[in-house]
């Protein structure tokens, strides 16, 4: 989680995850400067479901063209 907060904001949300049973550990970093560029891990995250919106389509692509079988083929040509 990358947040922007005062010090007293800090406080609260260092002592909800204090005393929260769902969170077992939780470390805080100071940094001088914002990091507003994405994380290499959301940049993947995002290349991997594009690249999963993209199998689906070719696969619905695939599966939506329709090869007559051999019957309807000669039922159309009499």
């Amino acid at each position: 989680m990358n947040v922007e907060c005062d010090q007293v904001a800090l406080e609260e949300l260092e002592s909800g995850f204090r005393f929260n049973d769902a969170i077992l550990r939780s470390m805080t970093l100071l940094q001088k400067a914002a990091i507003t560029e994405p994380s290499t891990i959301a940049t993947s995250t995002a290349e991997e479901n594009k690249a999963a919106e993209s199998r689906a389509k070719d696969a619905a692509a695939r599966e939506a063209v329709v090869v007559p079988a051999a019957g309807d083929i000669d039922a159309e040509l009499i």
